[in-house]
C-alpha cells in the first residue's frame, strides 16, 4: 500500500475512535466561531480500515429559518460551499465583511446570533454590529494634511474596494463615480478621464 493510502486508514481509525471529538470551537474556521453555521459529528463507521469508512459531519446553516444541511461531509472539509450559500442565497447579508472584518478581534461576543429571534437575540445583534463599526472606526489610521496622492495606492484601494463589495468594473467608468472621485480629490480625476 503506498504512503498516502495509510495515512488515509489511520486518520479514518483516529475519526472513528468512539473518544474522536471536533476540535474547540475557538480552533474552527471562523463561520463556526462567529455562529454562522453549526457542525455536528456524526456516528463512527464500522470498518475504518476501509477507504471510503471515513467520518462524516453535518453541517448547519443558523441563518433564521433556513433548513439547509450538508450531509456527510468529512470531518476537516472546506468552507467554501457553506460561505457559497450565505453569498448566494442571502445577498443581504454581507458574508465577505463578516469574514474578513469580524476576525480581526479575539473577542468572544463578536459572534452574531442569526438563528434566533427573540428581542434580546436582536439586542445582542445590534450592539455587536454598532461595536464592530465603532472598532472599526478606531482603527482606520488618520490621514494626515501632508499625505500625497499616489496612484499605485489608489489602484490597489480601488482593486480591493471593488472585488471586495463585488461591484462591476463598468462602475469606476460611470460619470457620478468620477464626479465623486473629482471632489474628494481633483488628482485623482487624472487617473480616470
Amino acid at each position: 500500500m503506498s504512503s498516502s493510502i495509510n495515512t488515509s486508514i489511520r486518520l479514518n481509525r483516529i475519526q472513528n475512535h468512539p473518544d474522536f471529538e471536533l476540535e474547540p470551537i475557538e480552533q474552527q474556521p471562523i463561520i463556526f466561531k462567529k455562529g454562522l453555521f453549526s457542525k455536528t459529528l456524526d456516528p463512527p463507521k464500522d470498518n475504518p480500515d476501509l477507504l471510503e469508512n471515513y467520518r462524516t459531519i453535518t453541517v448547519k446553516c443558523l441563518y433564521l429559518n433556513c433548513s439547509k444541511k450538508y450531509l456527510k461531509q468529512r470531518v476537516n472539509n472546506s468552507t467554501s460551499n457553506y460561505i457559497a450559500h450565505y453569498k448566494s442565497q442571502y445577498k443581504a447579508f454581507n458574508i465577505g465583511r463578516i469574514l474578513s472584518e469580524l476576525d480581526t478581534t479575539d473577542s468572544e461576543n463578536d459572534s452574531i446570533d442569526i438563528g434566533e429571534s427573540s428581542q434580546a437575540s436582536i439586542t445582542s445583534r445590534t450592539s455587536n454590529i454598532r461595536d464592530i463599526f465603532a472598532r472599526q472606526r478606531s482603527s482606520k489610521r488618520p490621514k494626515t494634511p501632508e499625505e500625497k496622492f499616489e496612484e499605485p495606492i489608489f489602484n490597489k484601494l480601488l482593486l480591493d474596494f471593488i472585488i471586495k463589495n463585488n461591484i462591476s468594473f463598468k462602475a469606476v467608468s460611470s460619470k457620478s463615480f468620477r464626479e465623486l472621485l473629482n471632489y474628494l480629490n481633483k488628482d485623482v480625476s487624472k487617473v480616470y478621464y
